[in-house]
């Protein structure tokens, strides 16, 4: 998590600020929360653009979790986000054991 704490958002990139108009809702925030049903072990709050950049900022073992677990592609998830204009999505939803785990942009 220290290594997410130190995370520095790139900007926008070019392509999606020309394309994106002013009806468009553009998503500023990265949501990342970590529960079980007693507790939430990780609630994070990041600029959306870190999403770009989501499998260097996630911990080694939540990363490996993802990918025994789901067919989620992290290299897909950039070209969806900038086909998207980074508009509010959920991103990935998936329970492990005790543990649910929710990526959006809000």
């Amino acid at each position: 998590m220290h290594q997410a704490a130190l995370f520095k958002a790139p900007e926008l990139p070019a392509q999606v600020q020309a394309t994106v108009n002013e009806t468009e809702t553009i998503a500023s925030i990265l949501r990342i929360v970590v529960s079980t049903e007693k507790e939430i072990i990780i609630d994070m709050t990041l600029p959306a653009q870190a999403a770009l950049d989501l499998q260097e900022i996630m911990p080694d073992e939540v990363r490996r979790k993802i990918a025994s677990e789901t067919e989620f592609d992290f290299k897909q998830l950039k070209q969806r986000l900038l086909n998207s204009h980074f508009n509010a999505q959920e991103i990935l939803v998936f329970k492990k054991e005790q543990k649910s785990y929710k990526i959006w942009l809000e």
